[in-house]
């Protein structure tokens, strides 16, 4: 989002597209966790059977959030 749209602190622009989409529109959350489970299924059935440990994808993304909201935190 930095380099293709200009947009200074783009981890701070998804947490506040968030926080404005739970406010303002219905089902907002409930949508959004709809479409991260599918995304989840879909990680799943390619990773299936070739890993040798088993990967757990709500951490993945668990840790990705919390660096998401860290970095939104510094201003630029």
């Amino acid at each position: 989002m930095r380099d293709d749209y200009g947009v200074e602190n783009p981890s701070q622009a998804i947490i506040n597209l968030f926080i404005q989409g739970s406010k303002h529109y219905d089902q907002f959350t409930s949508n959004v966790s709809e479409l991260t489970q599918l995304e989840q299924d879909f990680m799943s059935r390619i990773v299936g059977g070739r890993v040798n440990n088993i990967l757990d994808l709500n951490r993945v993304y668990i840790e990705n959030i919390g660096n998401i909201f860290i970095e939104s935190m510094n201003s630029k």
